[in-house]
């Protein structure tokens, strides 16, 4: 998987894009499920694009062993980077990042999907005080109605 920036021509703004390429040497059974994956992950995450701490999603498209989605650019970092730089953040921080991930997982449960891996990889801290959480590949939908 790689994410890089890019250039959406049709809405002319700077956008992410998240590419994944399936190995070749793996059956295709698993490229198909693998691809099915990334849908998924795409499709979930764009539930919540009106939500301010999720990715916006704005496409996704799935060809041959790969697929690519197309979100939001923001400039950010994970906060995993940064408490590894910069050692635990201070009350203050900590308790509006605690904050902004709680109103988050609370707009994905009203959205029907369970987050299963909720990690300091997969927060990301923008460099205007956002607190985004990405990655929505083992999020699940909600069986059972709130």
């Amino acid at each position: 998987m790689q994410v890089r920036k890019a250039y959406g021509e049709t809405l002319h703004v700077k956008v992410a894009a998240k590419e994944v390429q399936l190995r070749q040497m793996i059956s295709t059974t698993e490229q198909a499920e693998g691809l099915l994956r990334a849908e998924r992950e795409a499709r979930r995450a764009a539930a919540l694009r009106d939500h301010a701490n999720s990715d916006a999603v704005h496409d996704v498209a799935i060809e041959g062993e790969g697929s690519l989605t197309v979100m939001q650019l923001v400039v950010r970092h994970a906060l995993e980077d940064r408490l590894n730089m910069q050692g635990p953040l201070s009350n203050l921080v900590a308790a509006m990042v605690a904050t902004e991930l709680l109103n988050t997982l609370g707009a994905t449960h009203a959205a029907g999907i369970v987050r299963w891996d909720v990690k300091q990889a997969n927060v990301m801290l923008s460099d205007n005080g956002e607190v985004l959480i990405t990655d929505f590949r083992i999020a699940t939908p909600r069986l059972t109605p709130p």
